[in-house]
């Protein structure tokens, strides 16, 4: 929404702007000079005022109000401080910018911030200076410490902006060696990439007899690895802004590190999935002869073999998944098996079919429903599925 202003021309060359808004909201307030038809922008014209509904008009609107007052202080306060600030931080006397190159990295983000912020801090000075000119003009208010302070702080700009040139052409030998010596780190940094990656296969959790539990914790323990090779990446992506280098070195070791933690959570959802399997195969050991449903136990079979089709670890081959699939494999054979025992033709006057059984396994026991899962399975039925057949 576009609000009309009132501009009255004070024919001194300054103008009195007025304008309502009809309810809360922020403004985004644009001057510009007409020069032949054509806008101008001015330098800093661009400003944002905000309205609120409940409020002291008076102390909120006016010039000299205490809110421009707050302005100037708080203004000045935090320029002054990060001149200060930015003036020991780029002194580069007596620190070790040629040996520890974080400490050369501060001076160098020093000069960056410095530089990023130069025609800001000079605009907000220059403001305060006008703002405090239109005090003395317009209101016979003259603010004498804020004057003096903003003074002050125009020269300390000019004065750390020439110390940061001499800085910044002292520094050139220490940064050029440095960004050398950070191209040998990373390329260091991607080969010990290239080896945990090989490394990662030799796991515990990549070994079906590790167990879930155990192979959790590892987990676990290698994602915390593959954190601190991130927050060295980024370290390292710092260094490569900093030095401003023309072709990105670490996007070898970034690309390392997303495949060594893509293949960490597959894992982890492998074994998830391991554990959902053998959490089930657990409550169907206990079950009694008489107390299966052989329908929905097959089902979930089925379900836990298509489990494992969207988990995408590198090799399939590996002795976890191999492991799971033929555990899986077995319970497909398996429960089909006791759906046969379990059949009414089994049942004869002399018992003869279940004592072929028996005499198969070399094992006797008794079919009734004291008769757990858990027998029939320790006793590996599935490997005699053609002679029982």
């Amino acid at each position: 929404m576009y609000i009309t202003p009132k501009i009255i021309d004070k024919e001194d060359g300054s103008y009195i702007v007025k304008y309502r808004v009809p309810e809360e909201c922020k403004c985004e307030v644009e001057v510009a000079m007409v020069e032949e038809g054509k806008e101008i922008p001015i330098r800093g014209a661009k400003h944002v005022s905000s309205f609120v509904a409940k409020g002291n008009a008076k102390t909120s609107n006016e010039f000299d109000g205490p809110i421009t007052a707050n302005y100037l202080t708080s203004q000045l306060q935090e320029i002054s401080k990060f001149l200060d600030s930015s003036r020991d931080n780029i002194e580069i006397r007596n620190k070790p910018i040629n040996e520890d190159v974080n400490e050369l990295l501060k001076v160098m983000n020093s000069l960056k911030s410095l530089e990023d912020r130069r025609d800001e801090i000079n605009l907000t000075l220059d403001r305060i200076d006008e703002v405090l000119r239109t005090y003395e003009k317009v209101y016979d208010k003259k603010k004498e410490a804020e004057g003096k302070k903003c003074h002050k702080l125009m020269e300390e700009s000019k004065t750390i902006a020439h110390v940061a040139t001499r800085v910044e052409k002292e520094i050139t030998v220490p940064k050029s060696n440095e960004a050398v010596k950070t191209k040998e780190r990373i390329k260091k940094f991607e080969d010990s990439m290239k080896e945990a990656q090989m490394g990662l296969k030799k796991e515990s959790f990549y070994y079906y007899d590790t167990g879930v539990e155990a192979s959790f914790e590892r987990i676990d323990e290698v994602k915390e690895k593959i954190k601190t090779y991130k927050e060295t990446l980024q370290k390292f992506i710092y260094y490569e802004e900093m030095f401003k280098f023309t072709e990105s070195e670490t996007n070898g070791s970034a690309k390392i590190i997303d495949t060594i933690e893509t293949e960490v959570n597959w894992m982890y959802k492998l074994w998830e999935h391991i554990k959902k399997c053998q959490d089930r195969f657990d409550e169907y050991m206990q079950l009694k002869w008489n107390d299966m449903d052989i329908n929905e136990m097959e089902e979930q079979v089925k379900k836990m073999r298509t489990g494992l089709q969207p988990i995408k670890i590198a090799d399939r081959k590996c002795n976890t998944f191999v492991g799971i699939s033929e555990e899986i494999k077995r319970w497909g054979i398996f429960i089909p098996m006791i759906a046969d025992l379990k059949h009414e033709s089994m049942t004869t006057p002399d018992n003869r079919h279940w004592t072929k059984v028996c005499d198969t396994l070399k094992q006797s026991f008794a079919v009734d429903n004291s008769l757990e899962l858990k027998k029939l399975w320790n006793l590996r039925i599935f490997d005699y599925k053609d002679t029982i057949e």
